[in-house]
């Protein structure tokens, strides 16, 4: 089993569920990137079924606000078959990068960035 362990920024989530038997998740995308000249960015799947699954069918705007951009320390098991840094192209029949490889974790934990602390500034009247 290889793990994998970062930091990085949700970008999207989205819910998720199995017909078959009725369970469902949140699907997680976290975005990491190095901000290096040769832009190794990374995209993470992660799925979640505790508190943020709540948070998203309470309130899909405060989770927005709470969630979508917020920095994350994550963890897990990678699923091997969905490491992904190249795609075939149906049109022209060519190999391709992908602008944002990525893969998918297992057994993921999610945690939340404290949000750094801002001062209240007064307002004219």
């Amino acid at each position: 089993m290889l793990n994998a362990q970062g930091t990085g920024r949700i970008t999207n989530a989205r819910l998720a569920n199995n017909k078959a038997n009725g369970d469902e998740w949140l699907e997680v995308t976290i975005a990491c990137d190095d901000f290096s000249e040769e832009d190794n960015g990374i995209r993470i799947q992660a799925n979640n079924t505790n508190g943020m699954l709540e948070a998203y069918k309470k309130d899909l705007e405060a989770f927005n606000k709470s969630y979508i951009g917020r920095h994350v320390t994550f963890t897990g098991s990678i699923v091997h078959k969905s490491v992904s840094s190249h795609y075939f192209d149906t049109n022209d029949g060519s190999l391709k990068a992908r602008k944002n490889p990525g893969f998918k974790i297992s057994y993921a934990s999610i945690e939340r960035s404290p949000l750094p602390k801002v001062e209240a500034k007064k307002v004219a009247k």
